[in-house]
């Protein structure tokens, strides 16, 4: 298992992703997150190579028969910004922060 703190973007933006690889190989997911036009797949498969790094190494796994068993993305912390409107007004914006967990099985 692997897990990606505070991540810039958004919960809702990462699971885009996350939906296609859950259920996939660890090889079909890296292909998916290379070939996929979303600017968090190339976050995403940084994950994923760490989880399979994780499971070869610490748990003497077989990198080929290796899954996605879980893909999960949780909120992290919202950072509240300024967006400044006209006439002297301002508004609140939100920075959003997103925790990624991918958990692989052989």
């Amino acid at each position: 298992r692997a897990v990606l703190r505070q991540a810039k973007g958004s919960p809702k933006k990462f699971n885009d992703v996350l939906r296609v690889i859950r259920g996939c190989s660890v090889s079909d997911a890296l292909v998916q997150c290379a070939l996929s036009p979303k600017k968090y797949a190339d976050v995403v498969r940084k994950v994923i190579l760490s989880a399979a790094a994780n499971a070869t190494n610490n748990h003497d796994l077989d990198r080929d028969k290796l899954f996605v068993a879980e893909a999960v993305v949780g909120k992290g912390t919202f950072l509240p910004r300024v967006s400044i409107h006209g006439r002297g007004r301002a508004g609140k914006m939100h920075r959003p922060r997103s925790h990624v967990t991918i958990v692989v099985e052989e």
